[in-house]
């Protein structure tokens, strides 16, 4: 059975064990569509070439992984070649375990551009990678150093584009503030998440939250604060807090992304706003102020180096299939 490059991988990735871990993570999964993309269409465009495809803070290699199962499985194996590139020996060392991966793996920071290839990949992908980037540089500086520090790091990778290269990045999204948005009003559906909150408020490490309590059960703050304070609710009272609490998820806006790949002469081709914990949210609190939504948590943005023609007239000959 053919499926639409949409669709095709999720019948057999639900039931698939190597892949159930990321598909756990509702939001980055989503990213995956964009990365078969961009596979498919560098096969497609440039078929005498391999695709060489590097996966930024590749941890333990299990994004690799999941390409090399798909690629296997469709019979384009041999028109790929991977690579991962993270700053902890210990998880290149577990990714080198990998039975039946081949992959080449570099011990580099993104930040030191001197250890970094030049112009080498044609898909580069950066999932829930350089929030942690931005948050090792608040914990020491200024939020503006912090946020120019990553804007480095950023060009560093889009420095090791080939020339028809693409950035697939999916990572936390800062809020986007009109005037009329600066303080949001609220109230608590229960008082566990009244008492899970305030936590947040009071225990968050990297920079103060300011909350503000008018009276009957009604509380107001800045919408960048209220997205990075609902963020974190739910790993209050799990053994993640203690990592979370040192972490900022939100770093750039989308104006501020536009800005740096415009700054970067790159062609954004796809944007995402996406906000996968929306349903759990609305559990924890009620938003009172007009016409106010939650904002976005996640984007997902491909950008590209050079301009590359779409997939115009789309030949179903090359469409992954699964049994």
């Amino acid at each position: 059975v053919a499926y639409s490059l949409h669709t095709m991988f999720i019948p057999k990735l639900y039931n698939d064990q190597l892949l159930y871990g990321f598909y756990l993570k509702r939001g980055k999964a989503l990213a995956v569509p964009q990365i078969l993309y961009s596979m498919h269409r560098f096969i497609t465009l440039f078929p005498k070439k391999k695709v060489r495809i590097l996966d930024i803070g590749c941890n333990y290699g299990k994004l690799l992984e999941i390409l090399h199962h798909i690629a296997q499985t469709n019979g384009f194996a041999d028109k790929i070649e991977l690579f991962g590139l993270d700053k902890n020996d210990t998880s290149l060392e577990e990714a080198k375990r990998i039975p039946n991966l081949l992959a080449t793996y570099y011990a580099a920071n993104l930040c030191s551009p001197s250890s970094l290839p030049k112009e080498t990949f044609d898909i580069i992908i950066a999932i829930n990678t350089m929030h942690e980037v931005y948050s090792e540089y608040l914990m020491q500086e200024s939020e503006e150093k912090a946020k120019q520090h990553t804007a480095d790091a950023y060009s560093n990778i889009l420095s090791m584009l080939s020339d028809t290269g693409s950035l697939i990045l999916y990572d936390g999204l800062e809020a986007s503030t009109l005037p009329n948005e600066r303080h949001i009003q609220f109230t608590f559906c229960t008082p566990e998440a009244k008492k899970k909150f305030l936590k947040v408020v009071e225990e968050y490490e990297l920079s103060e939250i300011n909350c503000q309590e008018l009276g009957k059960g009604v509380y107001s703050m800045s919408k960048t604060d209220l997205l990075k304070s609902l963020s974190f609710m739910k790993y209050v009272d799990t053994p993640f807090w203690e990592i979370e609490s040192k972490q900022s998820y939100q770093y750039f806006s989308y104006e501020e992304f536009m800005s740096l790949f415009e700054k970067e002469q790159c062609v954004v081709e796809s944007v995402a706003l996406l906000n996968s914990d929306r349903g759990l949210w609305m559990n924890y609190i009620k938003l009172l102020s007009p016409s106010m939504e939650f904002p976005p948590k996640s984007i997902i943005i491909t950008a590209t180096k050079g301009y590359i023609p779409p997939l115009a007239n789309f030949d179903d000959s090359h469409v992954l299939q699964f049994a």
